[in-house]
């Protein structure tokens, strides 16, 4: 998530959010990339849905932001990249 957040975003706003995702307890129940991805199934990919979806995250109406982590996450999985490690291999390789 801080992929599609942290550019062109003040502190104050990062904050904010952070304390958002803890106090909604989305930091313990979006662990992982299906976690992410069921979150997703929950809301349409336009940006009424990308809106709420991020309303409902983040608590701020960043539609595009939301429509970049579903593209990002897209992109991961043709990648196969599943977890920290594969992660770090993929941005290695890509260097």
């Amino acid at each position: 998530m801080t992929t599609v957040l942290d550019y062109q975003l003040n502190g104050t706003i990062l904050e904010n959010i952070t304390e958002h995702l803890e106090t909604k307890g989305w930091k313990r129940r979006i662990r992982s990339m299906e976690d992410l991805k069921q979150f997703f199934g929950r809301y349409p990919d336009d940006k009424k849905g990308n809106r709420a979806a991020a309303v409902e995250l983040w608590g701020y109406r960043y539609s595009k932001r939301m429509w970049q982590l579903r593209r990002l996450v897209e992109l991961l999985e043709k990648s196969r990249v599943t977890d920290l490690p594969s992660l770090r291999e993929w941005a290695h390789k890509s260097c």
